[in-house]
């Protein structure tokens, strides 16, 4: 039976995203939360603030992921779109 080769920045690339898909379920969850409109107002700013730095964390992971994606590219000799 053959392996097949793995790519590092492949892999990186797939745990990359994974992270963010999880990331971007917990934020929807919390902004679910909110919409309910049951949480006491100290309860919004923890939910706020719990949301916001999910947020801040997929944006770094999606700029990780494009410079990712943009080594693989330089690699293939693919253009870039920027």
């Amino acid at each position: 039976m053959t392996r097949a080769v793995t790519d590092p920045e492949r892999d990186d690339l797939r745990a990359t995203s994974s992270d963010i898909v999880a990331d971007v379920q917990e934020l929807a969850e919390i902004e679910k939360r909110k919409l309910r409109g049951d949480a006491d107002p100290s309860a919004l700013v923890t939910l706020s603030v719990e949301a916001e730095k999910l947020a801040k964390r997929v944006h770094k992971k999606a700029q990780a992921e494009t410079e990712i994606a943009a080594d693989l590219a330089k690699r293939s000799g693919a253009k870039q779109a920027r």
